[in-house]
């Protein structure tokens, strides 16, 4: 759609951000320019959901793995939500 741009806008306003933590290792983030953007029926708000991307290191004497936890992050507003009538 055309109003991408005021969805995010509105989604950096309120601050909205999502989390994710594994062990030790945690990772925050909020809406991006290449945060997908699903649009469903209503008129709901933007909401942001799932999680953002974490990268962990596991350590054991001379054996190390990096574990990539992939973002699942998406943003999701209703078709008929008042900020996108422009």
């Amino acid at each position: 759609m055309t109003n991408d741009k005021a969805v995010r806008a509105y989604l950096r306003a309120i601050n909205a951000t999502a989390s994710i933590s594994i062990g030790r290792s945690s990772n925050r983030c909020g809406v991006g320019t290449c945060t997908p953007i699903k649009y469903v029926r209503g008129g709901d708000a933007p909401r942001l959901k799932g999680q953002p991307y974490l990268k962990t290191q596991f350590y054991n004497g001379r054996f190390s793995k990096t574990l990539y936890t992939p973002s699942t992050l998406y943003v999701e507003v209703g078709e008929n939500w008042c900020g996108l009538k422009a």
